[in-house]
């Protein structure tokens, strides 16, 4: 199976990551805002699979997909990410399933969401403090 990675960037600390499926990328209890994330598939063998991530940015809305890495947020502009959309695209990807969560500001972790579902808040004004993405076998 592929293995997935995160990094990020992040209030006072700078680059952050790469961290593997189910690890936490940034910092809980420290009111630190994610400023930036990617998401790529290590090991991916013959698979025709790839990663699309869309983050929620403060004064900006919703920025244009990034996919297979590409960074998407800001760096060194002190906006906050508020919200994101992972999912997988590709001919294999219908073989996956992806899970992701967030901790917001104030809200602490959310809900799971999976395959592009929306996590965090898109007028709430609440920073991204954390996030954890999961890559299973499609149905686990």
């Amino acid at each position: 199976m592929a293995r997935l990675q995160v990094s990020g960037h992040q209030q006072n600390t700078g680059d952050i990551g790469p961290v593997g499926s189910g690890e936490i990328l940034g910092s809980i209890g420290q009111s630190l805002r994610l400023e930036q994330l990617a998401i790529w598939l290590d090991d991916k063998g013959n698979e025709d699979i790839n990663t699309y991530l869309r983050v929620h940015q403060q004064n900006r809305g919703w920025l244009d997909p990034t996919y297979n890495g590409d960074p998407s947020g800001t760096i060194g502009e002190s906006l906050r990410i508020e919200a994101v959309q992972i999912q997988l695209t590709g001919k294999d990807a219908e073989k996956y399933d992806i899970h992701y969560q967030v901790h917001a500001q104030d809200v602490g972790w959310m809900n799971w969401c999976k395959n592009g579902e929306i996590a965090g808040t898109e007028n709430g004004s609440k920073r991204l403090e954390a996030i954890k993405v999961i890559l299973t076998g499609k149905g686990r």
